[in-house]
């Protein structure tokens, strides 16, 4: 898998209780680990109507087939990169991060998506975007590369705010304020009092 490594020392010890409970789960050391980002319906149910379990559940697919290509699987984003064609921007839609072996990690060759499938995965934070775009911040994940956004602000006073799909933020210097909403918003605000919205 090209994603990036995750680390677990952002972790909070709540969290790495999860994560090392997963561990155990899928019968490895933790730092075998990597983490798939998707999403289902409300209720859980994901394509075919699969459903997937609580936190700390093992979920296996009906049927794995390991070749590099959509199907046969559980589907997700290495450590949340990727085009995110299938993660769902509905309201309700509920968040998932799941752990997975990374040894078992098949990258699909021929969607420009950059989807990956494993044949077992264990979720380790199942709620919000917010939530779980934390969790994934939390292991290492590139803010820059997963759907959620990147606040920043640096200096007196700075203010930074993203809202949306993907919105960026960044304040730097005195007073700096800058603010994103939408659907890959960016906005950057550098020196005394510099203000910048995107929408």
């Amino acid at each position: 898998m090209t994603a990036r490594t995750p680390t677990l020392s952002g972790l909070s010890p709540e969290q790495l209780a999860i994560v090392e409970a997963a561990a155990a789960t899928l019968g490895v050391q933790p730092g075998a680990l990597t983490f798939l980002l998707r999403t289902s319906n409300s209720d859980g149910l994901s394509y075919n109507g699969f459903r997937w379990p609580a936190v700390g559940g093992l979920a296996k697919p009906d049927l794995w087939m390991p070749q590099p290509s959509c199907g046969y699987g559980l589907h997700g984003y290495g450590m949340g990169e990727g085009q995110h064609a299938q993660i769902s921007r509905d309201d309700d839609a509920l968040w998932q991060l799941v752990a997975v072996v990374a040894s078992e990690v098949v990258v699909i060759i021929d969607d420009e998506d950059r989807k990956c499938k494993v044949p077992r995965a264990v979720p380790v934070c199942v709620g919000t975007r917010a939530e779980v775009i934390g969790f994934l911040l939390a292991v290492g994940a590139d803010a820059g590369a997963v759907p959620g956004g990147t606040v920043g602000a640096t200096g007196d006073s700075g203010a930074a705010s993203a809202t949306g799909y993907s919105g960026a933020a960044s304040a730097t210097g005195d007073s700096g304020a800058a603010s994103a909403t939408g659907y890959r918003g960016a906005a950057s605000a550098t020196g005394d009092s510099g203000a910048a919205s995107a929408t």
